[in-house]
């Protein structure tokens, strides 16, 4: 975690996940390892990525009792809703509405099923 960030009670996150500033993951959420959560579509500039400015921060949400398994990718300022299931090998591009269950696909882009 790079910090500055929110994440709820009874959340369980696995080993190798990457949580960028700004995300904020609810309660009771189950997060297995390779995820990945961005928070800006910029790359810095200047020598090894020290920029004279920060980027422009988008911020992530994930509802309570989210599933999301192993190696889901999620694009910057996704919004995750409550009770979702995010099957493995997904690069999330859209919004999640509560209750939806993506599944990866042969392109690995998530599609509601």
């Amino acid at each position: 975690s790079e910090g500055d960030n929110e994440i709820g009670n009874f959340t369980t996150i696995h080993a190798q996940c990457h949580i960028t500033k700004k995300v904020r993951i609810g309660n009771n959420c189950f997060i297995a390892p390779f995820f990945i959560a961005t928070n800006t579509p910029y790359i810095t500039e200047g020598k090894h990525g020290t920029a004279s400015k920060e980027p422009k921060i988008l911020p992530t949400w994930i509802g309570d009792n989210v599933r999301i398994g192993a190696n889901v990718r999620l694009i910057p300022g996704i919004t995750i809703g409550n009770d979702a299931v995010i099957d493995q090998d997904c690069l999330i591009t859209k919004n999640v509405l509560a209750g939806q269950h993506i599944r990866s696909g042969k392109d690995k882009i998530g599609r509601p099923i």
